[in-house]
């Protein structure tokens, strides 16, 4: 509405017009690979089902079969040749656990097992999804040549996601993006970003598809996630408004990174405070991985962080 109001009082948009930050900074999780890095169990900085990795050491810890489990279900061959092989793992784990919880510090001995700030992250990538209550999505999923590449809408990112989800001060929390526009998914965590606009298109981009209307606003999202700066993404896109301000149609632009539009985006919602051992409680089926518990996780995290 704003933007509308000096559009129709002056003919022009320009400058900064949306700018978050959340309360709590992401971090690098590690997405841990199902494929083994190397034959013969992976390593245990990268996969999980590894020997003397985290889950081996939590089952030698709980007297659990967590490292089975991982190997019946999650596992794929370092010569695997399907078509998931170089990209399956847990980011959308990972990604939960870097905009829900704080970074794991130091080792941990806990019950005659030394778990490092790696193996904690993955025994929390593990039980992530139990401690969230719900999640908001925006986008649907690529799969196939017949889904929409540019889905989700521009103006519905700009307007549910990055002001509604980035400016919500009751739940100030990181959104997460799948980056990749193909079947392959690339979750990473965003905790700030900064929209600027203009009614002049940007330099170095095509808009021959963009309608010849007053009504046109072009608009550059800068995104940012602490500890990701390798996948920070400058969005570009175009909203054609009506003279009441409601949306006509909207487009993205490809830029010269060739980086067109997200795929979707969603985030969790923390079951409660999660510096509370009370809301650190297991779902089996919801979890990963069922042989880990989130009540023992909590008890090596909380040591890690304190």
């Amino acid at each position: 509405k704003e933007i509308t109001k000096e559009f129709i009082q002056t003919g022009r948009v320009t400058g900064l017009v949306a700018e978050w930050k959340s309360a709590k900074p992401t971090w690098h999780c590690h997405w841990f690979p199902m494929k083994e890095t190397k034959a013969n169990g992976g390593d245990a900085a990268n996969n999980l089902f590894a020997p003397n990795g985290a889950l081996d050491k939590y089952d030698k810890a709980f007297g659990t079969k967590s490292r089975q489990h991982e190997l019946d279900n999650n596992f794929r061959p370092h010569d695997s040749e399907a078509k998931d092989a170089n990209w399956a793992g847990h980011c959308n784990y990972s990604a939960e656990v870097a905009a829900m919880l704080e970074e794991p510090k130091k080792s941990v001995t806990y019950k005659g097992q030394t778990f490092t700030p790696r193996d904690i992250e993955g025994l929390l990538v593990k039980v992530s999804s139990s401690l969230a209550s719900r999640f908001d999505f925006e986008g649907n999923r690529y799969n196939r040549e017949s889904d929409d590449v540019r889905d989700p809408k521009p103006h519905d990112f700009l307007e549910k996601v990055i002001k509604a989800w980035g400016s919500e001060s009751s739940n100030p929390i990181p959104f997460v993006l799948d980056i990749d526009r193909e079947e392959a998914v690339w979750n990473y965590p965003y905790d700030q970003g900064k929209v600027y606009a203009s009614t002049d298109a940007p330099e170095g981009v095509d808009v021959s598809e963009v309608p010849d209307s007053d009504g046109v606003t072009y608009y550059q999202a800068e995104l940012k996630g602490t500890g990701f700066e390798g996948q920070a993404r400058s969005y570009q896109f175009w909203i054609d408004y009506d003279k009441d301000g409601s949306v006509n149609a909207s487009g993205w632009l490809e830029g010269e990174d060739k980086k067109v539009n997200p795929d979707f985006a969603w985030r969790p919602h923390p079951v409660g405070d999660l510096s509370d051992k009370k809301n650190w409680v297991s779902r089996p089926h919801r979890q990963n991985n069922p042989e880990v518990r989130a009540e023992d996780v909590y008890e090596i995290y909380i040591r890690s962080i304190s």
